[in-house]
């Protein structure tokens, strides 16, 4: 039983396995060069596409990527290696100290699979935070997004620690193809694109029962259908093999259950409670402050004060609004009726968002260049150095975000009143 589960789990890791995948769906690779022993091989593909990609990595399968030219059916990338041989030698054991390089070509040869999969990736990343959460407090229901905002900041927060304390390797490149820049640098074992993908349509889902009558099969299928192709994009984009995907979502699933019973009252406490700002303040930057601290940087921890930010600011943004409140509303009428959106339902969701997102956007702008200049000025450091802000990562990110996500809910929700495109159910909400 043991070996069994051992040989499954090396099967499932296997970086051959993440790029027979990509055959599959149309990443055409040609022949690659080993450095060591001047050598070319071939994967078994298409040796004649037309350009591709030059990629110098190390065993340990991270690397540091940027965007080079492409033409119209192909996409094309090189990958630097980390410098620092010691770090490969400890986390892979490559014992040489010698850089590995291989150099690889690739074309797409599916487009339409290669731009669905970028947007299923593209379903954990901050962009889509920001449009996502915006439009369930203006346009939905800010209190389903509050409760999936607990589970979904624990799931992040844990994964994202997990992975700079299991320090597993993304899938060797080769024979994985990477496709994606962001991520590089990052550990891979668990996949928190997969957590995420797997928390948000089944948290939203969990806590939309009860409270709205809806097909219960039509919204398992959207879950299921959303959470599979997070986690497809992420073996597709040759980040992630499917050990590090199956094991996202299980850990997910395994922390959803844990976090359940805790919601309602950390949600309570968080909407109404007066300390409730500085509570989640300190609480957070306490998070920050106890992240494990890793040899070589990565953007991990970066990501993790970011998701700390948006999380705090969006509760203290809920919490301006409900406090603002003249008088206390009549309380809902559950469940509530859950219908097609209708023209001008849909006219107001995108005036709401055309309205509110540059306020975000602008609010994270200036909020994170005031922390960077100010705690530059008192530490004396240069604000244009890299190294000043990963030094400064937790009031950086942390505060620029935070100072985003609450304001930039707040204003735009008293614009909204003065011209009339407000949500009346959000005060509700808020109560609720």
């Amino acid at each position: 039983m043991a070996s069994t589960l051992v040989q499954w789990i090396y099967y499932l890791d296997d970086p051959h396995l993440v790029a027979k995948f990509q055959r599959a769906c149309g990443i055409r690779s040609s022949a690659s060069f080993d450095a060591r022993s001047g050598t070319h091989s071939n994967h078994g593909v298409d040796n004649n596409a037309p350009n591709g990609s030059d990629i110098s990595s190390k065993s340990n399968g991270l690397v540091e990527s940027s965007m080079v030219n492409g033409s119209d059916n192909t996409l094309k990338r090189r990958d630097h290696a980390h410098d620092n041989s010691t770090e490969n030698n400890n986390n892979a054991g490559d014992t040489s100290g010698a850089t590995k390089k291989a150099e690889l070509q690739y074309s797409i040869d599916n487009k339409c699979l290669y731009w669905l999969f970028t947007f299923g990736a593209g379903l954990g990343n901050s962009t889509f935070y920001t449009l996502f959460f915006s439009v369930c407090v203006w346009s939905f229901d800010s209190f389903v997004l509050r409760k999936t905002l607990l589970m979904w900041i624990v799931i992040m927060y844990v994964g994202q620690v997990a992975k700079d304390i299991i320090k597993w390797p993304r899938p060797r490149s080769p024979p994985a193809i990477r496709l994606e820049e962001r991520y590089g640098l990052e550990y891979g074992m668990p996949s928190t694109h997969a957590m995420v993908g797997f928390v948000l349509p089944f948290g939203m889902l969990f806590y939309m029962c009860g409270r709205y009558e809806f097909s219960l099969l039509f919204g398992l299928l959207i879950a299921v259908s959303w959470c599979l192709l997070v986690c497809s994009s992420r073996i597709y984009l040759g980040m992630h093999s499917a050990l590090d995907v199956i094991a996202g979502v299980l850990f997910a699933a395994v922390l959803m259950s844990v976090t359940a019973p805790f919601v309602d009252p950390v949600d309570r406490f968080l909407i109404s409670h007066p300390l409730s700002t500085p509570v989640l303040v300190l609480t957070c930057v306490a998070l920050g402050l106890m992240y494990p601290r890793v040899e070589k940087w990565s953007t991990t921890r970066a990501d993790t004060m970011l998701s700390l930010g948006v999380f705090s600011g969006i509760y203290q943004g809920l919490w301006l609004i409900r406090k603002m409140s003249d008088s206390r509303p009549a309380p809902e009428t559950l469940p509530l009726s859950l219908s097609v959106p209708s023209h001008v339902d849909i006219g107001l969701l995108l005036l709401r968002q055309l309205i509110g997102v540059p306020f975000i956007s602008l609010f994270a702008v200036v909020t994170k260049l005031i922390v960077l200049h100010l705690f530059s000025w008192c530490l004396r450091c240069n604000p244009n150095d890299r190294e000043t802000k990963r030094r400064l990562e937790i009031p950086y990110r942390y505060g620029g975000f935070f100072v985003a996500a609450s304001v930039g809910l707040y204003l735009p929700q008293i614009i909204f009143s003065a011209l009339n495109l407000d949500r009346v159910a959000l005060l509700s909400e808020t109560f609720s």
